[in-house]
Parts: C-alpha cells; structure tokens; sequence
C-alpha cells in the first residue's frame, strides 16, 4: 500500500485529492472534511513519521505532528491544525481511485509509447529504403567508373602501340643508309630527318615553267605569282613620248633610250659635298670614287720650319750614363745641343750604333761608320753648343727617332734634360 501511494502522490501531486474522516459519497467524494478548509494544502502521516503529500490547493507545509499513535494516520493543515483519521475508508478509496487512474494512464501511455515504435519503424524502414537506393546508385557509378577506366586503359594502349610504330619508324630511318652530310643539292642533317637545299641550287632547269613566253620585252606589262615568278609579260608603249632632243635629254629607241647631252651637267645639277668652297694652297685634298673633291685643307710653307725637342734622363750618378729617344724626323740638319747640367752627349743613326759605342771613352774620336752622328760636351758655364757648321742626321731604321746617350758631368747626381734645335729635312712618318 505504501508504494501503490507514493507512486499515486508523486504522478497526481498537482491533482484533485478530496481526504476527510466520514460521510463519504457514493464515488467516495468526502461531503465534509471535520473542520478542514477547502483549497488548503495536507499532509497525511502515519504513526512511523512516513509522510506524503495530498494537494487540495496551495503550497505544501513542511511540519508534522511528530504526536501520532501508531496506525493512526495525523492530517495537517496547512496552519498547522491537525486530525486523526481513524476511518481509513476514504483514503482507500482515494487510494483505488489514483489506481484507477494511474492504470488508464499507463494504458495509454503503453499506447502512445506503441504508436511511436510504430512510426520510429516506419521511419527506420524509410531511411533503410533510401539507404538501399543510395547504395544501387553508388553501385551504379561504380560500375560507369570501371568501364570509364577500361576505356581509358584502351586508348592508352592504343598510343603506346602507336609511339612504338613510330619509334620503329624512326629507327628504320636511321639504318636505312641515310646519314647526314651534304647530298650535292640537298645537305641531310639531324639524323636524315632534316633535308634542306643547298644555296645557288635552283636555277632555269629546277624551276617549273609558267605560262610566260620567252623572250624580251619593251616598255613591259607583267604579272608576278605569289612566289615572284613572272607569269605574263607583253610588249608595252610610253605614252607621248617620242624621239628627239627634249633639252638636256636625247631620247631615242622608240622612247627606250634617254642620254645626257653634252655639256649639260654644272654646279648646280651637282649635289654638295662637304668640302668648303674656297681657295687652297699646297693643299691636301680627298677625292670620292665620282672625282669630285669631298675635303681639303691647305699645307704650309714651301720651306720647312726649324724645331726644338728633347728628351729627359733618370736620376743619373756622376760620370754615369743613360740612353734617352729624342722626337724628330728621318732626316735632319742639327743646329744646337742644349744641356740642363754639365754633360758628354752623343746622337746615334740607330740603337745597335749606340750600344757597339757604349765602351768609347770621352776624347776618343769615333770610326767612321760607325752610326757616331755627333759628340758635345758642356760644362756649367756653357751649357748649350752651336753647332757649326750645321751637321746631317738621320734615322737608318726610318722612324722620326733621334737616339741618344748622355753622361752626367755635374759633379753629382743628376737628372739631365737634352735639347736639340734642328731643321727637318724629310717629312715626319705618320
């Protein structure tokens, strides 16, 4: 009895519970309640202090009577008035009536939980019926896939039967005897798959003829293919014109010939050059491949001019020599030496005279032939020598070079700078 009511109280907690000692209807509704007030909330106890809760309104109270006999169930109100219920037909009867109820609910709860596993499953036979479709059609694309691949696998097959006739090919080229080099007309390169015809190959007798006649042609009409060939060509005529003299022109040959007149080209048929108009003396001119003039300029005198020039030594000791190159010209007539210090100077034909003369010693006259032009010497008080008369020098290896050797007669350690006045007598090599 006791779980049968805790599981009425707590489902039907927020029911209509009707409790009361006596006068009971024929449905087992209290008439009267001994003193309790309708809409109030009761607590029914039995003696061992186990409670549940039976709601006639409000709230439930929280105290009970802990005064209870044993047996005897204690009803509070909720402000706190307490009754015995020693008949406990009402609350039987309130008790079979929860069952009643409870039974009818579980009834249907059975039902409606019955018709939930029935749609559940109608819903799971669903999902199975797409599932299955779903896999028929993956099946299906599958199976378009492998074919897909087969065909693919075919077409490669196929290519590579292809790049092998191909490579068969290529090979038969290769060893069939053509190797490359020039064939006379034709040159074979890249392994004879390259053949290109040789320059000045194609003449008269390579050409195909075209509908052009052979022959010569006057004052011509033509027509030119796309590969510049002539393909007709007739005779044609120059429109008035005729023979004869039209000035500076003699037109003869039925229009086909015109000649200059004499006499008929002056300055002003002439294009300009870049020559300045002018007059030139001893002049140098350049002339193009038509005889005209294009540049000019005038030249100097008719007597040449003397010249100084020199030349300057390393540090030279006392009483040592150095080899200097003084500028000039393959021939001369010398008329001074000049000296910085006090120095023995000696002018040469060529460089080989000048070393055959490097042991000759200051005084000693030098043998004939021997590429000696001249020796000076000068001293502090007399640094430069006229010579007198003038003396012919010369180059005997043709440069414009003027070869010297200079001792240092200063007394000490010395740089020496040689001057030479001369008048050229041959003209300077460019």
């Amino acid at each position: 009895m006791a779980d049968l009511r805790a599981r009425f109280i707590e489902d039907y907690a927020g029911g209509l519970l009707n409790v009361a000692r006596q006068e009971l209807s024929s449905t087992g509704e209290v008439l009267a309640q001994d003193g309790f007030v309708d809409g109030l909330s009761l607590f029914v106890e039995d003696g061992r202090g186990v409670k549940s809760g039976l709601r006639l309104g409000s709230a439930l109270a929280e105290c009970v009577d802990p005064a209870t006999e044993t047996g005897i169930l204690n009803v509070r109100s909720a402000d706190r008035t307490y009754a015995k219920i020693r008949d406990l037909k009402a609350f039987a009867t309130a008790c079979a009536s929860a069952q009643g109820a409870l039974s009818e609910s579980v009834a249907e709860s059975f039902t409606n939980l019955e018709g939930a596993f029935e749609s559940l499953e109608a819903d799971v036979q669903s999902y199975r019926t797409q599932l299955n479709e779903t896999v028929t059609s993956v099946e299906l694309e599958t199976s378009n896939l492998s074919e897909r691949v087969r065909v693919t696998e075919r077409e490669i097959s196929d290519i590579n039967t292809d790049l092998t006739i191909l490579s068969d090919q290529v090979i038969s080229v290769e060893t069939s005897g053509i190797t490359d080099g020039e064939r006379g007309d034709i040159t074979v390169s890249t392994k004879g798959t390259v053949w290109n015809i040789n320059p000045n190959t194609i003449g008269p007798n390579e050409l195909i003829d075209t509908s052009v006649s052979a022959g010569e042609y006057i004052n011509a009409t033509i027509t030119v293919d796309d590969q510049g060939r002539i393909t007709a060509a007739s005779d044609g005529t120059i429109v008035g014109v005729t023979d004869g003299d039209k000035g500076d022109i003699l037109v003869s040959g039925t229009g086909t010939t015109w000649s200059l007149n004499q006499n008929t080209v002056g300055p002003d048929q002439l294009v300009d050059t870049t020559v300045s108009p002018g007059t030139y003396t001893l002049s140098s001119i350049t002339v193009d491949a038509q005889g005209r003039i294009t540049s000019a300029s005038s030249g100097a005198g008719s007597l040449p001019s003397r010249v100084n020039s020199n030349a300057v030594t390393a540090e030279l000791a006392n009483g040592t020599a150095g080899n200097i190159t003084i500028p000039g010209r393959r021939g001369y007539l010398l008329y001074n030496i000049q000296t910085s210090v006090a120095a023995w100077v000696t002018l040469y034909t060529d460089t080989t005279s000048r070393t055959n003369d490097a042991g000759r010693g200051e005084g000693t006259e030098p043998a004939v032939g021997s590429g000696v032009i001249i020796d000076v010497v000068t001293t502090a008080g007399a640094l430069s020598q006229v010579v007198s008369p003038g003396v012919v020098g010369w180059s005997s290896d043709n440069t414009n070079n003027i070869y010297a050797k200079v001792v240092n007669k200063s007394g000490s350690a010395s740089i020496v700078t040689v001057t030479v006045t001369y008048l050229p007598t041959e003209s300077s090599l460019t």
